[in-house]
């Protein structure tokens, strides 16, 4: 009989894996070392390609195993059938010129001949769909030079106590699974208006499965049809495939869920089928379930175990797109009725503990419910509240940008806009203009729809600023102006003051410094009658109307205005807009001819702290203007361009 061939050909497209490849072949070469045959333990969700990593290994160097190579399908021995694991043996035992006829009865005297068989050869032995460590030990050879590979779903601790070196197999980074796409379709697969190459690939989640079943059908699609495909996958996910793919690639995870108990199969369902984003604390599982933490923390280890979710922190988990899919069509499937309710609670939960958080930024009116009830003090120090306070909003900012869009699909308009109410604060101080123009298209068309004309001041507040960033003038002062006449209907100062002030900021932007401290001097007028928010909003009108009188080149007037403003702001823990105020003094002070080096040091130090990048740019180069420490101040600079995809880049790029 002949040398047994029995790993199958590599796959024709196989991108990557070198990582595992080198792990594999880390320990193989260990065992060579020490006179040992070689266990390795490969754990990863089925669909990810751990078999095909394998397959590609041994087919890379065939001669490190003269002997052969013999695969074994475990699977059938999972519920611990004696029945199935002699059938087994008996498998590997035939490879290896056992006859048919010839092949020990028992259990135990199958083991003894594979030990027989195997004695002086240098062979490999592929163990498949290993269902739990009993069923492998009958398979430990003992020649050196052989080597045994478990290829499981999830890590099993009993194999590491055996011998075997774990090697975990994880979904495919982005790029790579770009590639593959690439490589079964060419290198225009995704050359169509508005469809995004990166969320297709994000949608298949890693999963070479995923990823070539998608990669079939689009192929299979005629020419015609491909753009429309591709625009549903960009936005659907494997959703948009047909019931055949669908259900291929559901196969791979329907077995792994089927081996859940009710508890965490219904965990599973909820948690990871409902949940706005893709990452989460144990704290917002139980709410999204209504249940405890710790058992929610119970369930969600097992998911971890199982490969359907990852630990990424602490009280961190994460998951791929693909198996929040299938999450999603289990929940369909098995308790639609159970989505909506689980949705509002996860979005009331990220309410509830967003609004003390984004509370803690800054002293500015807020015309949500929720911050009334707030507590009116701390026991922590306002600087050291604000820091974990914009510590947690960035860290969530995605979860609460998908809440927002959640509540809109389940038409929960009050909670919409209460999110991107207390959203506002960390979307502005760090520049997030995309997430916040999504946010608050949502948050304004849901304030409408409630009739609460207070919602509606707050949200077209909120929406103008973005637009006004983003240099949106015309459609800026038109929110601005519906903001003030809701806010002059349901008479409220604050919300009049605010919106005049903004609308004198448009003026501003669009040159005009008279018709900007035009408004300014009325809504410093309007101001006067709030006399409760009266020294934060004195001091909020000074600083802007210390940029007016810059604008119209009075630079004493502008001096005055503003440093009153930082006197008020340096007894607050509102790092912005000290680091504003710092800023424009700098700008102020220069024009005059005067040192601004300080102040300019002093503003790019308080846009740090806070994360403001363009904050912290903008001082940066007024330094570098002065000739401050221009080297290091420049590989910041570079760093922070860098980083907010910003074109003057390749001024400061040596070509």
């Amino acid at each position: 009989m002949g040398v047994p061939r029995q790993v199958p050909v590599v796959p024709s497209v196989f991108v990557n894996r070198d990582a595992v490849r080198a792990a594999i072949g880390a320990e193989f070469r260990k065992a060579d070392e020490l006179g040992l045959p070689a266990f390795v333990a490969l754990h990863g969700a089925g669909g990810v390609g751990v078999k095909s990593a394998v397959w590609k290994l041994y087919w890379e160097e065939p001669d490190r195993f003269p002997d052969g190579a013999v695969v074994v399908d475990l699977g059938d021995a999972e519920h611990g059938d004696p029945a199935a694991l002699s059938e087994a043996l008996g498998s590997a035992l035939v490879a290896l010129g056992v006859p048919a006829g010839d092949l020990p009865v028992s259990v135990s005297d199958r083991q003894k001949c594979l030990l027989t068989k195997t004695s002086g050869k240098k062979l490999l032995i592929v163990l498949v769909d290993v269902p739990n460590p009993a069923q492998v030990k009958p398979f430990l050879v003992s020649a050196p030079g052989s080597a045994v590979v478990a290829v499981c779903r999830t890590p099993m601790r009993e194999l590491f106590r055996l011998g075997f070196r774990p090697v975990p197999v994880p979904p495919l980074d982005p790029v790579f699974g770009a590639e593959l796409f690439e490589r079964m379709l060419g290198p225009d697969w995704c050359s169509v208006d508005g469809v995004d190459p990166a969320a297709v690939v994000r949608g298949c989640g890693g999963y070479p499965l995923a990823i070539t079943t998608t990669a079939a059908q689009v192929a299979m699609t005629e020419r015609w049809d491909r753009p429309e495909l591709l625009r549903r996958l960009s936005s659907r996910g494997m959703a948009a495939l047909d019931d055949d793919a669908q259900g291929f690639v559901r196969e791979s995870f329907d077995r792994t869920y089927a081996g859940l108990s009710a508890g965490v199969a219904r965990t599973y369902r909820i948690v990871l089928g409902v949940h706005p984003g893709t990452e989460f604390r144990a704290s917002a599982a139980a709410a999204l379930l209504g249940g405890s933490r710790e058992q929610v923390q119970a369930d969600l280890a097992v998911l971890v175990k199982a490969q359907m979710l990852s630990r990424v922190g602490a009280d961190r988990y994460a998951m791929h797109d693909l198996v929040r899919w299938h999450a999603r069509d289990c929940l369909v499937r098995e308790e639609p009725d159970a989505a909506v309710p689980a949705a509002i609670r996860g979005i009331e939960w990220y309410l509830d503990t967003a609004v003390p958080y984004d509370k803690a930024l800054s002293g500015r009116p807020r015309s949500g419910p929720r911050y009334a009830a707030l507590a009116a003090h701390t026991a922590e120090t306002p600087e050291l509240a604000r820091a974990k306070a914009l510590a947690w909003l960035e860290l969530e900012r995605a979860n609460l940008v998908d809440a927002v869009l959640l509540a809109e699909r389940h038409e929960a308009d009050d909670l919409a806009w209460q999110l991107c109410e207390a959203l506002w604060g960390v979307l502005h101080l760090h520049g997030h203009y995309e997430d916040w123009e999504t946010t608050h298209r949502a948050g304004l068309a849901a304030a409408n729809r409630t009739g609460d004309r207070r919602a509606v001041m707050r949200m077209a507040s909120q929406s103008g600023a973005v637009l006004l960033k983003t240099g949106k003038l015309a459609d800026a002062a038109a929110l601005f102006a519906e903001s003030l006449a809701a806010a002059r209907e349901v008479g409220d100062p604050s919300g009049v003051q605010s919106a005049l002030e903004w609308l004198g900021k448009v003026a501003a932007a669009q040159g005009d410094p008279a018709s900007a401290l035009s408004y300014l001097d009325e809504s410093q007028a309007v101001s006067l009658v709030d006399s409760e928010a009266l020294p934060r909003t004195r001091a909020i009108i000074e600083l802007q109307r210390g940029r007016f009188l810059a604008q119209a080149r009075r630079f004493e007037d502008a001096a005055e205005e503003l440093t009153r403003a930082a006197d008020y702001f340096d007894t607050t823990a509102e790092t912005d807009n000290q680091a504003k105020t710092a800023l424009e003094i700098g700008l102020v002070r220069t024009a005059l001819g005067l040192d601004a080096t300080a102040w300019f040091r002093r503003a790019a130090t308080g846009f740090a702290v806070d994360g403001s990048r363009r904050g912290e740019a903008a001082a940066l180069r007024a330094l570098c203007e002065l000739g401050v420490e221009v080297a290091p101040n420049t590989r910041r600079l570079i760093e922070i361009y860098r980083e907010l995809g910003d074109p003057r880049l390749g001024e400061l790029e040596p070509d």
